[in-house]
């Protein structure tokens, strides 16, 4: 039997930028563009670490037909609870 199961995972990256600004608004700007912009992918990839995840089996699926078992009219279903 095949299940669908949903997985929440919830990460947290620190890391320090340096960059060269007018002020420290500016700067915090700079780097929220930049993260927004996925110009610091490797940075966050590098530093980030699982806090948290959550599993959520949702419905059974037919081997048969790939539909959710509430909705399957497969035969072999049927026959495999008798």
């Amino acid at each position: 039997m095949y299940y669908n199961v949903n997985v929440i995972i919830m990460r947290e990256s620190r890391f320090a930028v340096e960059v060269e600004a007018d002020s420290e608004d500016e700067a915090e700007k700079i780097v929220e563009v930049g993260i927004w912009s996925d110009d610091y992918t490797d940075e966050i990839r590098m530093n980030s670490e699982i806090t948290d995840e959550e599993y959520y089996n949702t419905e059974e699926i037919c081997n048969s037909c790939w539909q959710p078992v509430s909705y399957c009219e497969c035969t072999e279903e049927k026959d495999d609870e008798d």
